[in-house]
C-alpha cells in the first residue's frame, strides 16, 4: 500500500485528485491539505511514501 498526501491550494482540484486516487486500490490517501505549511507540519506524523503537490501556491510552491 502506497501512503500519499495531496497538497493543493484549490479545494476543487484537491478533491478531484483525491477522487481519482481513491479508485486505485494500492493507494491510501493519508492527508489532504490546502496549506503547504500544514502539510509540512504533519509529515512526521503521517509518514507518506509520496506526495502530490501543486507547483504554484501562494505560501510556497510545490518544489520548495
Amino acid at each position: 500500500m502506497l501512503r500519499v498526501i495531496i497538497v493543493d491550494d484549490q479545494e476543487l482540484t484537491l478533491e478531484f485528485l483525491a477522487h481519482k486516487l481513491k479508485k486505485i486500490p494500492d493507494i491510501e490517501i493519508v492527508g489532504k491539505f490546502l496549506n503547504p505549511l500544514e502539510a509540512l507540519a504533519k509529515l512526521d506524523e503521517l509518514k507518506p511514501d509520496a506526495a502530490f503537490l501543486d507547483i504554484e501556491m501562494p505560501i510556497m510552491n510545490g518544489i520548495d
